[in-house]
């Protein structure tokens, strides 16, 4: 029976459509939160997947089934004009209207397994385009696995990519991106046996599949080439000091510096003079670490000063939300991954600031009217609730019971943005228990973490036992203590 309480308003319904059912006569679908709203086509789709990607999923939906529902409606665009959605992912990757690279890379290696010849002629004559660094390049061979098979056109499109550099620019390729996703030089030119153009293509290439030991007496490595890839092994043996020079001599990235060399201010200065803006960017959090970036030093005012020039950022093709990201990173003092902690300099946090605003000359704007509009959803108007899932607050409260363990008020409830799950739409909750040591005669008070089973664990591992009194009992009476 037709429901008229849906087209008529009446006392005993309300005048607005509730979020979880479309409105009449309408052709809204049901989308990931559980509400309704207005479909897309698969060419407006296809631009959000190039320009905002999948990583990380959203609030509501993980990143696989994304990714999936992402992949269907580019399979749709390519059946139905493979040209034009290669030449939507070069325009969106050269323009730099997308934070990262790897969408456009993989819509590139869906359409180089088309079932079209032109869709996937046009898509690895494309390559040189989107994958402009061996990283790319390494990403796009990994994609492509899973489209298609190692053919004729793979690997004239991948020799093409090697042979069409200079020496210099080659070099600079081999060096800097050496592997990445189980890729490498070595495997992608043993596969594509691209002709050397000239003496030194020859000599890189064998550089790349046979090693240093192959090539060490070249003649070919006596140019500016060869002195450069001779750079990089001697500098394994050198001084700090000795490294620096070297560096800014033969123009080294920090990719071509050994590991232990990294640790040194010397050496990052030595790097900060010729470093991309986008690598400037991502290392200012290493240098502050090391002792270079501190208040009022010179390597400051050049890092503010190139944070400031808004040539370099076009150059560099630095999206305003990289900048953004890098800038709420550097200034947390701490990064998103590992245990890595950095004092922030006021005058970088400044520049970066600046350097956000500047970088939106790097997005083209759209000629279109942009409407601002508030999100009232139920999500919005719902509860928040502080203190993380059921269990972790039981296992808080269980903690605040007297002869347990003993909560130091001041670290109750320290939420960072870093600890926020979007995926299951929980916090986790940290605090600092102060743990009453009770063996012998110890009474001594020791601050561990409480979250999920961090005090048990720690105490399971009896090196990082502060208390060196009867470390098995002690971890057992703790460890009943909190599952009492």
């Amino acid at each position: 029976m037709f429901d008229f309480t849906q087209q008529v308003a009446t006392r005993l319904r309300r005048l607005i459509t509730p979020q979880r059912e479309p409105i009449p006569n309408t052709n809204q679908l049901l989308n990931s939160a559980g509400g309704y709203t207005w479909p897309v086509d698969d060419w407006a789709r296809l631009d959000r997947f190039l320009i905002l990607g999948s990583e990380g999923g959203t609030f509501y939906i993980r990143e696989r089934p994304l990714t999936q529902e992402n992949a269907k409606a580019v399979m749709v665009c390519l059946a139905e004009d493979g040209p034009r959605v290669v030449k939507r992912v070069v325009e969106i990757s050269t323009s730099g209207r997308a934070p990262k690279n790897d969408a456009a890379l993989f819509v590139l290696a869906m359409a180089a397994g088309a079932d079209d010849d032109a869709t996937r002629a046009a898509a690895l004559d494309s390559l040189p385009l989107v994958a402009r660094t061996g990283t790319h390049l390494f990403h796009w061979l990994q994609f492509v696995r899973a489209f298609r098979g190692w053919g004729r056109g793979i690997r004239t499109a991948i020799a093409r990519w090697y042979t069409e550099k200079s020496p210099a620019e080659l070099a600079y390729q081999l060096l800097k991106y050496q592997a990445r996703d189980g890729w490498s030089h070595r495997d992608a030119l043993r596969l594509a046996h691209p002709k050397a153009p000239s003496a030194e293509h020859d000599v890189l290439f064998r550089y790349a599949t046979h090693g240093w030991e192959a090539v060490a007496r070249e003649s070919a490595l006596r140019s500016d080439v060869g002195t450069r890839v001779q750079a990089m092994h001697a500098i394994r043996e050198m001084s700090p000091v000795e490294a620096a020079r070297v560096i800014r001599v033969y123009n080294l990235t920090r990719e071509m510096v050994p590991t232990e060399l990294l640790m040194h201010p010397d050496v990052w200065d030595a790097l900060l003079d010729r470093m991309p803006i986008s690598a400037l960017v991502r290392n200012l959090g290493v240098m502050s670490k090391v002792g270079l970036l501190v208040p009022g030093s010179d390597a400051v005012r050049t890092v503010s000063a190139r944070l400031g020039s808004g040539l370099q950022l076009r150059r560099g093709r630095v999206h305003p939300l990289a900048m953004l990201a890098a800038m709420k990173t550097y200034a947390q003092g701490r990064g998103m991954r590992g245990s890595g902690t950095w004092t922030p300099v006021s005058q970088v946090v400044d520049a970066l600031d600046g350097a956000f605003h500047l970088s939106f000359e790097n997005a083209p704007s759209t000629g279109k009217r942009i409407m601002c509009a508030l999100d009232v959803s139920g999500s919005m108007t719902a509860p928040v609730r502080v203190g993380g899932s059921r269990r972790s607050r039981r296992r808080i409260e269980r903690a605040r019971r007297p002869g347990r363990l003993q909560l130091a008020h001041r670290e109750l409830s320290r939420l960072s943005d870093g600890d926020q799950r979007t995926g299951s739409g929980r916090a986790s909750l940290h605090a600092i228990a102060e743990v009453r040591c009770r063996s012998h005669d110890c009474e001594g008070r020791h601050e561990v973490d409480v979250r999920e089973n961090a005090v048990r664990n720690w105490y399971r591992r009896s090196d990082e036992h502060p208390c060196a009194h009867d470390h098995h009992r002690h971890r057992r009476r703790v460890s009943k203590a909190i599952a009492a």
